[in-house]
C-alpha cells in the first residue's frame, strides 16, 4: 500500500490520499459550497472540485498496521500543524513503513526564503520584508476580519512552524530513517512523481527509507 499525506486536490491512483481539509466532505455537499461562496464565508480557492475517493483522515492519527505500509509520500503538509506533531508523524510514518519502505517529503524551504530576503534587502529593504513576512505564512499583514480569521484557522492556512533542510533530515534520523538524500523536484527514487508533485517554488525535498 502506498499513501499520500495531505493530498489536497491532488488524488493520485494507487495510493490512499488523506486529508484533513473540510473541503474533502464539503466537496459532497455542492450546494452548501455554492451558497458558502455567494455569502463570501468562503473564496474561489475553496471552489475547486476534490475527487470524492479522497479519505478525511487526520495524518496526526496514522493507525495503519505497523511495517505495512511500502511508500509514504507528503507535500507542503507537516508545516500546517505543530512542531511536535511534524515529530510525531514522521516517527509513526517510520512505524508504520515496511522494511525498506520509502518516505519523501516536499516542504517550504524557509533558507531559500531567507536569501530571497536578503538579497531583497540589498535594493529594497522594505519591501523585501513586506514580501518575506506574507511568504512564511505565519501572521497575516493586516489584522483579519472575524469571518477572514475563522476561514483561516478552519482550513487550517497557516503554518505552524518553518522547516529547513538540517532541521527535517534531523528529525528523519532520529525517528530512524536510513540514506537520507535529498532530491530535486520530480526527480528520486520514488514512483509516480510526475503526478505526486506540483510544488516546485521554494521547496526542498527528501528521500529516506526505513
Amino acid at each position: 500500500m502506498k499513501i499520500n499525506l495531505g493530498c489536497g486536490t491532488n488524488y493520485v491512483e494507487g495510493y490512499e490520499n488523506l486529508d484533513k481539509s473540510p473541503n474533502v466532505w464539503m466537496s459532497k455537499f455542492k450546494l452548501l459550497k455554492k451558497v458558502l461562496f455567494i455569502f463570501k464565508i468562503i473564496d474561489v480557492n475553496h471552489m475547486k472540485n476534490w475527487n470524492s475517493n479522497i479519505i478525511y483522515k487526520d495524518i496526526r492519527k496514522l493507525n495503519y498496521q505497523s511495517n505495512s505500509i511500502s511508500h509514504i509520500y507528503s507535500s507542503h503538509t507537516l508545516e500546517h500543524i505543530y512542531f511536535w506533531e511534524a515529530e510525531k508523524v514522521i516517527n509513526d510514518c517510520y512505524q508504520i513503513l515496511a522494511p525498506g519502505g520509502k518516505l519523501r517529503l516536499a516542504l517550504p524551504d524557509l533558507d531559500q526564503f531567507i536569501d530571497k530576503y536578503l538579497a531583497g534587502r540589498k535594493t529594497d529593504p522594505y519591501q523585501s520584508a513586506i514580501e518575506f513576512d506574507k511568504e512564511l505564512l505565519s501572521y497575516p499583514i493586516n489584522k483579519p476580519k472575524f469571518l477572514e480569521y475563522f476561514i483561516s484557522y478552519f482550513f487550517n492556512h497557516v503554518h505552524k512552524w518553518h522547516p529547513t533542510k538540517a532541521v527535517v533530515i534531523g528529525i528523519l534520523k532520529t525517528a530512524g530513517f536510513k540514506g537520507v538524500t535529498e532530491q530535486k523536484f520530480c526527480e528520486g527514487d520514488f514512483p509516480d512523481l510526475e503526478l505526486l508533485e506540483n510544488r516546485s517554488d521554494f521547496t526542498f525535498y527528501l528521500e529516506s527509507y526505513k
